[in-house]
């Protein structure tokens, strides 16, 4: 081989053994923080120092990486050789594992749509809620005012009491504030069995996942 293509083999030679070490040395570090280790940990399983593994990760200064340390990082580690070398990207040791990652994250998915299933119907329900105990509390505003009416009309009328179904009305109107007083103690009842506080953690935590999934509708905490 003529000197000038032999030196050029060779700068290209090292140029490609430099790619290799960095791509291995990113990938022992994203493997290292899978498995949630800090490098000092994942040093003393490894048998090495943490200043020379923090050199393989960085690719510092360092020109080769050893094949028994390889070896054992992918079973410390437990990820693929071919993620390892950067040939594949998926860190799976098997088509088993992967099935079971891709089943795992369909089932996080669906548990999650659930949930924001389940906190659409919260949010309808409190709205139902809410919209209930205004309507009470207007019916009792407005029985009270029908009983202070009834009872000024009384006092201006001598004869009322001798008025045909006077009584009757009278009784009436009674038990209509009686209702509405009843349903509103009965409410009062409901919202506090519900938990105001617990409540609102909910519609809170509704409101932060239509943030996360881009849904602008706002949400009422009134009641």
């Amino acid at each position: 081989m003529h000197p000038v293509q032999e030196r050029a083999f060779r700068e290209d030679s090292e140029k490609r053994q430099l790619m290799v070490v960095k791509t291995i040395g990113g990938r022992l570090r994203e493997a290292r923080e899978l498995c949630d280790l800090p490098q000092i940990e994942a040093a003393r399983r490894l048998g090495c120092s943490k200043q020379w593994l923090n050199k393989l990760e960085t690719a510092s200064n360092i020109n080769q990486i050893p094949l028994w340390l390889i070896d054992r990082a992918a079973r410390i580690y437990d990820v693929s050789f071919d993620y390892l070398f950067g040939v594949s990207d998926d860190w799976e040791l098997s088509a088993r594992a992967c099935m079971e990652r891709s089943v795992s994250q369909w089932l996080f998915d669906e548990i999650e749509r659930m949930r924001l299933e389940d906190m659409d119907i919260l949010k309808h329900l409190h709205d139902d809620i809410h919209a209930t105990d205004e309507f009470i509390s207007e019916t009792l505003e407005a029985s009270s005012q029908i009983v202070t009416s009834l009872e000024a009309f009384r006092n201006r009328n001598a004869d009322f009491d001798e008025m045909r179904g006077g009584s009757k009305l009278v009784a009436s109107v009674a038990r209509l504030r009686e209702s509405c007083r009843t349903a509103s103690i009965k409410m009062t009842l409901f919202k506090e069995s519900c938990g105001a506080s617990r409540f609102e953690k909910v519609l809170t935590s509704i409101k932060s996942a239509r943030k996360d999934s881009h849904e602008p509708e706002e949400l009422n905490n009134d009641g």
